[in-house]
């Protein structure tokens, strides 16, 4: 799946801090929003990683700004995808 040729032109990946306790609940609200890729239950600094893409600067912005409004997300820290090199799809077994 190809999401730049089906017009999504914006590509993202948020890191998301949540609340102590209410991991599921949120990321449960999170793969539901319109716009997310995937959602990732990760360890480290932040407790999620979600992959969003959107057709327009507009949306993308506001689907970024629409993490904050969601309940018991405490922080994000955003990256802009420039380029896909290789698609997470393209595996080969080792």
């Amino acid at each position: 799946l190809d999401l730049s040729s089906l017009g999504y032109d914006f590509m993202g990946v948020v890191q998301i801090k949540i609340s102590r306790g209410k991991l599921i609940e949120a990321q449960e609200k999170i793969s539901r929003m319109r716009g997310v890729v995937a959602v990732y239950d990760v360890t480290g600094e932040y407790d999620s990683v979600v992959v969003i893409a959107a057709k327009t600067r507009d949306s993308f912005s506001k689907l970024i700004k629409s993490f904050l409004h969601i309940p018991f997300v405490e922080h994000t820290n955003t990256q802009v995808i420039l380029n896909v090199v290789k698609p997470s799809w393209q595996f080969e077994a080792v």
